[in-house]
Formats: structure tokens, C-alpha cells, sequence
């Protein structure tokens, strides 16, 4: 997965500074009495064999006791878990509504993937529009993936009108994010455009990514996942950790600098 070796060490780091020399003992004694936090931390531990035996199982029990809480993160996760049949039995339906809870709440993880499944039709009706709008609800918080995918339904007129500008502009900003493929659509979709579509875009980039930027400073880093992949979220992923000894699961917002990223203004991708 991308930036995985980044999203563990923000976990490794994360978890340290909030729970200290916690033991598995007590994690689990407090997941065991009710805890979402708790319950969703130790879910992770299982997930990844961290100080456990990585059982995907016992961690979607212990997603799902933090779900019924209200813990979006956790409801995410077990939609993962739904969506690829790793440690449930696979059903599309059942993730559709957990990632549709967890993107109620806001997490955009949860939104892109709500997204994948309306445009793939996969345990809900394929309705091109309401995945463009999840993409874009997902794309406005700064995922990544969601401004590629909101790319590529403006590129192909999947949902929206078909508009090379807004494409491109979706494109630049997921690029400046790290996102390989829409650097090599970026380069493919120049070819079709005029100089003066290219400059309305990249100004559209520079607008789209001055009123997102601010949202994703003031975010939790939360993991992009691919659909589908869950072994890889087992094994690599970060899964951010709460801290048990709040009242209600919250994701811990951890201030970092923010490095402002380049858009591809001056050098694209041909």
C-alpha cells in the first residue's frame, strides 16, 4: 500500500503517546467492559497480530462491539472486513451500510469507498450519480483516491457532465497527494486538451486545493485503503488509535506540519 511504512510508524507513534506502556491486559479489560475505543484498538491489534495472535475473526468482533457504539472508524473497518470476506463471510450489502454510517460521520476513507460501491453496483443499485457525490465529499476532505476517482468520472462524463478541465483539476490535486495513476491520466488527458483548457484547469487545481488543504490540517491522518484489499490493511495499513479513556470514540487528532505539496502546474506529465 502507499505510504504504508508512514501510516504504521504514525501508528506506532500515536499509540505510544496515548496509551504509554498500557498492556494487552488492560486494553482488553477495557474493551471487555464496554469501551469503543478500547474495543476498537484491540480489534486493530488482532487485525494486524500486533502482541496477538492476527486472528481477522476476533477483530471483527471487536470492530463490531465498537460499531454498534457509534465508532465510525470501526464501523469502516468492518465494512472492509464485509466488502472483501476477510473474517466474515463476504456481503456487500452489509458493508454498503456500515461504509455508509462511518461516511455519515465523515470519514472519507468511508466515502470513497461508499462511491466504489454505487459506481460498481455492488450490494446497492449502480447510480453513477450518488458515487460522484461521495467521491466528491471524500475528494473535498483530501483523500486521494476520491479525486482520482472523481477524475475519472469527469474525464469519462460517468455522473456528471463530461468536463477535461474539472478532470484535470480533480487529477492535479490527487498527483500533488501521491496518487501514481492520476499523474499518468494527467499526462494521457493533456493530449486532448487545448492550452486554454489546460490553464483554466490549473487554475481551477489551485482553487480546489487552497480549499481543501485547510481540512485536511485539521484532520486526523487517516488512512486511504484500497477496496478489497484486506490483508494489506491487516499487514500494512495504520489504523489510528483512540483513547479509551474518553467518554466517546473519537479519532486522536494528532498536529503535524503540514507540507504544502506542489501542484503539477509547471511540470505535468506527458
Amino acid at each position: 500500500m502507499r505510504n504504508a511504512a508512514r501510516l504504521l510508524l504514525f501508528f506506532a507513534v500515536v499509540s505510544r503517546a496515548v496509551f504509554g506502556a498500557e498492556s494487552l491486559a488492560e486494553l482488553r479489560k477495557e474493551a471487555e467492559a464496554g469501551n469503543a475505543a478500547a474495543q476498537y484498538n484491540l480489534g486493530t491489534r488482532c487485525l494486524k497480530g500486533d502482541g496477538v495472535l492476527k486472528d481477522s475473526s476476533e477483530a471483527s468482533k471487536w470492530f463490531r462491539k465498537s460499531a454498534e457504539q457509534g465508532n465510525a472508524i470501526a464501523q469502516f473497518f468492518l465494512g472492509v472486513m464485509y466488502d472483501s470476506g476477510d473474517g466474515l463471510p463476504k456481503d456487500s450489502a452489509e458493508a454498503v451500510k456500515l461504509y455508509r454510517s462511518a461516511a455519515d460521520q465523515g470519514i472519507a476513507a468511508a466515502q470513497n469507498s461508499l462511491g466504489a460501491m454505487y459506481q460498481g453496483g455492488d450490494g446497492v443499485s449502480k447510480d453513477s450519480a450518488e458515487a460522484v457525490k461521495w467521491y466528491r465529499k471524500s475528494a473535498e476532505q483530501g483523500n486521494a483516491k476520491a479525486q482520482f476517482n472523481l477524475g475519472v468520472m469527469y474525464k469519462n462524463g460517468d455522473g456528471v457532465l463530461k468536463d477535461f478541465v474539472q478532470a484535470h483539476a480533480w487529477y492535479n490535486n490527487a498527483s500533488a497527494n501521491g496518487n501514481e495513476n492520476a499523474k499518468t491520466n494527467l499526462g494521457f488527458l493533456e493530449r486532448e486538451m487545448t492550452p486554454e483548457q489546460k490553464a483554466e484547469a490549473m487554475k481551477l487545481a489551485r482553487e480546489i486545493f487552497e480549499r481543501v488543504e485547510p481540512k485536511k490540517s485539521s484532520n486526523v491522518d487517516f488512512p486511504i485503503v484500497e477496496r478489497l484489499e484486506p490483508a494489506k490493511v491487516a499487514a500494512e495499513l495504520n489504523l489510528p488509535g483512540l483513547d479509551p479513556r474518553r467518554s466517546r470514540a473519537r479519532p486522536m487528532v494528532v498536529k503535524q506540519q503540514q507540507v504544502r505539496p506542489a501542484i503539477l502546474a509547471d511540470n505535468p506529465v506527458g
